[in-house]
């Protein structure tokens, strides 16, 4: 182990410590009902940890933790119920016009992916972009912008998904 890797459990036991000490002196503390997204973001945060730790840092666990970061981020909204711009306070009912933020969150992890990697991967930032394309299109049906009779007309093109999917992939390996 690492010094840099040595320092994660002082950090996690330091931070324990903390929140053990502040509930012993009656201190107001959320609970675990509300923490839990904290638990995603550890996890996230510890993949880029180790990531950028090592010798050899692996980009897989960039997008991992990007994403454990950004969906734990997500999920701290619900457990919380803080309020969003264009929608006030949000709850778990909410989850059906905000799906779309998984792949925003998705693309965001790949194109953070791409750049911490060197601007490495032109495929991961092809597939970030069509993630974050296709989730800001989602937010414009699911919150009402655009009508669902054209979403369904849009829907019969969506294997042009994968053609360009295909076509990335198929470039990519051509180099």
């Amino acid at each position: 182990m690492t010094k840099k890797q040595s320092l994660l459990p002082a950090i996690i036991l330091i931070l324990l410590g903390l929140w053990f000490l502040a509930g012993n002196l009656g201190l107001s503390l959320p609970n675990l009902e509300q923490l839990w997204p904290g638990f995603i973001m550890l996890g996230g945060a510890m993949a880029l940890w180790s990531c950028f730790s090592g010798k050899d840092p692996d980009s897989g666990q960039i997008f991992t933790g990007l994403f454990g970061l950004g969906v734990g981020a997500f999920f701290l909204f619900f457990t919380f119920n803080l309020r969003l711009p264009v929608l006030g306070r949000v709850n778990w009912s909410d989850m059906n016009r905000l799906w779309p933020s998984f792949l925003l969150i998705g693309g965001g992890a790949w194109v953070g992916q791409f750049i911490l990697s060197g601007f490495k991967g032109a495929d991961r930032l092809a597939l970030g972009l069509l993630a974050i394309g296709l989730g800001a299109l989602s937010f414009a049906f699911t919150l009402g912008f655009l009508s669902q009779t054209l979403g369904a007309k849009l829907l019969q093109f969506w294997p042009l998904i994968l053609i360009l999917l295909g076509l990335g992939l198929f470039f990519s390996r051509r180099r």
